[in-house]
């Protein structure tokens, strides 16, 4: 499908970062390969998966080794966002914050694990079911997952259609 509608601020950002480590494939992409660039600690350990920004120090992801690699990937997208896009402790901030930087940050990991510009560039069938298998396979992500994230852009791809 080729560039039909105008991306957001999100999806400049998920592909300034790419760009700027030098990743432009999906095969090139890789968890320890993105945070080496970017300069972030990640450790796999067994707990809960956090990501945590330090002012005087490397930032750090925690992966959960316990995860399936499909789930890592998901949660290293989540919690990049917390690393690289907010600030604060969340145990100290009011909970309808620590609500939104979740919600900011689940939305980030869907740009992130299958971003827009290397979707632009695969060839994917018009039904759900065969486009997130190939989305599943190109990018290490869950049927579940892929299905979401096709059914975000095939909207805004929709909409723009309809705007025209």
């Amino acid at each position: 499908m080729g560039r039909i509608y105008h991306t957001s601020h999100l999806e400049d950002f998920v592909q300034e970062v790419y760009q700027r480590i030098g990743i432009t494939e999906a095969s090139h992409i890789s968890k320890e390969t993105i945070a080496n660039r970017l300069g972030i600690w990640l450790h796999y350990w067994d707990g809960k998966s956090k990501g945590i920004e330090r002012k005087n120090g490397m930032n750090s992801i925690l992966i959960d080794e316990r995860l399936d690699s499909t789930a890592q990937w998901h949660e290293f997208g989540h919690e990049l966002c917390h690393v690289l896009r907010h600030a604060g402790n969340q145990l100290y901030m009011p909970a309808s914050f620590k609500r939104l930087q979740e919600s900011q940050a689940n939305i980030f990991a869907y740009h992130f694990c299958v971003p827009t510009f290397m979707l632009h560039n695969l060839m994917l069938p018009g039904q759900c079911h065969q486009a997130a298998i190939i989305i599943s396979d190109t990018f290490n992500v869950s049927y579940s997952f892929a299905a979401e994230r096709y059914e975000m852009y095939i909207n805004k791809v929709r909409s723009a259609i309809y705007a025209m």
